[in-house]
C-alpha cells in the first residue's frame, strides 16, 4: 500500500478525473486484469475520512495509485494542462516526490507508442531515445526546412506527432514546439520490507539465555 496526502479540493479533483477517465484505455496498459474495474477506486477515495488536520491520507495499492495518477493526467491534458514540466507541482499535491515516488514510465510509454513506428525507449526500456528526448525537453526550434529530410528532425517530428496522438504530448501544438505531459511519469511500486523469519523455540530460548547472562 502507498499513501497519498491530499486536501479536499485535490480529492474532489481526483474523483472527477476518475469519473471521467477511469475506463479510458490510455490508463490500462499493463496495470489491470480483465476482471478488475478501475471504477472501484473512486468509492475508496470518496469514503476515506479526513484526519484532524483536514487532510486525507489515503492508502492505495500501487495499481490503483497508477490508475489515479493517469486518470488525473488525462483530465488535466483535456483541460490543456498536465505538462511534464509541471509534474513537481502535481506530485506535491499528492505529497509525492519525483524520484522516490514517481519515476520515468519507460514500459508505459513504449506500450503507448507501439505500432506508431516511433520508439520512445531503447531496447531494454531503461532510457529514452533521442526522438523522445526531443519531446521531453519541450524542444523548440525554427522549422528546419531543407535540413528536415536529411537529418534527425524528421524522426523528432514523427515522435512529437505520435506522442500527441497518444496523450504523451499536449495536442494542438506546432510540430517544432512539443510539450511532454505528466504521463511520462508513473508511480514507483514500493514493495513491503521482507518480514524476518520466525524464530524456532530453540533460537528463542538461546536468545533468552544470552539476555539473562
Amino acid at each position: 500500500m502507498q499513501t497519498i496526502t491530499v486536501a479536499d479540493t485535490t480529492r474532489q479533483t481526483l474523483l472527477a478525473a476518475l469519473d471521467a477517465h477511469a475506463m479510458d484505455h490510455s490508463i490500462g496498459v499493463k496495470i489491470r486484469r480483465r476482471d478488475e474495474d478501475p471504477r472501484t477506486i473512486a468509492p475508496t477515495v470518496a469514503a476515506w475520512p479526513a484526519d484532524t488536520d483536514g487532510l486525507f491520507r489515503i492508502a492505495l495499492p500501487h495499481r490503483e495509485l497508477t490508475i489515479l495518477w493517469r486518470a488525473w493526467a488525462l483530465a488535466e491534458i483535456a483541460a490543456g494542462r498536465g505538462a511534464r514540466a509541471a509534474a513537481d507541482e502535481y506530485a506535491a499535491k499528492l505529497n509525492l516526490t519525483i524520484g522516490p515516488d514517481l519515476t520515468d514510465a519507460y514500459d508505459y510509454v513504449a506500450a503507448r507508442l507501439a505500432g506508431s513506428g516511433v520508439h520512445g525507449t531503447n531496447g531494454s526500456r531503461t532510457g529514452w531515445t533521442q526522438s523522445a528526448m526531443w519531446v521531453l525537453r519541450d524542444g523548440e526550434t525554427r522549422k528546419p526546412y531543407r535540413r528536415y529530410e536529411a537529418s534527425g528532425w524528421r524522426s523528432r517530428a514523427r515522435a512529437h506527432e505520435a506522442c500527441a496522438a497518444t496523450g504523451l504530448a499536449l495536442p494542438g501544438r506546432n510540430t517544432w514546439h512539443p510539450k511532454a505531459t505528466m504521463l511520462f511519469l508513473t508511480p514507483v511500486e514500493k514493495l513491503p520490507p521482507a518480514q524476518a523469519a520466525a524464530l524456532t523455540k530453540e533460537e528463542s530460548d538461546a536468545i533468552d539465555a544470552m539476555m539473562a547472562a
